[in-house]
């Protein structure tokens, strides 16, 4: 029967908040327990500190209680579980705002998670020559001929001339490519190139502009 109800006892104790209430309660017996036997033939002073320690242990308990319902004001009174689905449902609404989806006209910057985390990579290995690029063919607003872009396009960053001009000829070739496999760039009717909605949210989200 007692260990039953002990058992009954502790499985209230679900939440930061039934502990502290049942601290409180040890320590209210534990002052009381002290006055009871304050008395002949106990040395004064055993019961001196005694009150002491249990007004102490009563104190420490509300402090506590005080700091954690300032902190923390939600875990109070919550259990384990419930605070662990509170803090995993915080986590994922975190995660799904850090997902930048600013829709004034054509100021997307991804439209999903997994969207987000290509256009990292992408980043990486994109370099200056295929971004001015991207954005050569986003400023046209509208497709164009390839011997447009490649008659009138400037590489910021051209590499050593030679007799030939094959270098940037070939550099060109290698940022059409580029921007092609990684879907940033399309053909279109008529053979003609275009920036494609994923190449204006990649340029939103390098903010090159």
């Amino acid at each position: 029967m007692h260990e039953e109800k002990r058992s009954t006892i502790l499985s209230t104790i679900n939440n930061p908040l039934s502990f502290f209430a049942l601290a409180l309660l040890i320590s209210e017996g534990f002052l009381g327990i002290v006055l009871v036997f304050a008395k002949e033939p106990h040395p004064i002073h055993l019961s001196f500190w005694g009150m002491w320690i249990g007004a102490g242990m009563f104190i420490l308990v509300i402090l506590i209680v005080a700091i954690l319902t300032w902190s923390k004001p939600d875990a109070l009174g919550l259990s384990g579980k419930d605070y662990s689905d509170m803090k995993q449902k915080e986590s994922e609404l975190q995660s799904k705002q850090s997902i930048v989806t600013v829709r004034e006209e054509d100021n997307i910057v991804a439209d999903s998670e997994e969207e987000l985390k290509e256009f990292q990579t992408i980043e990486k290995s994109l370099v200056w020559n295929s971004r001015s690029a991207l954005l050569w063919f986003k400023n046209q607003n509208k497709p164009v001929d390839d011997n447009l872009f490649f008659g009138t396009f400037s590489l910021p960053f051209p590499p050593p001339p030679d007799s030939t001009g094959d270098k940037i000829l070939n550099e060109k070739n290698a940022v059409l490519s580029a921007l092609k496999n990684n879907n940033l760039l399309e053909t279109t009717e008529g053979n003609k190139l275009q920036t494609t909605t994923k190449g204006k949210r990649f340029l939103n989200f390098i903010n090159f502009k």
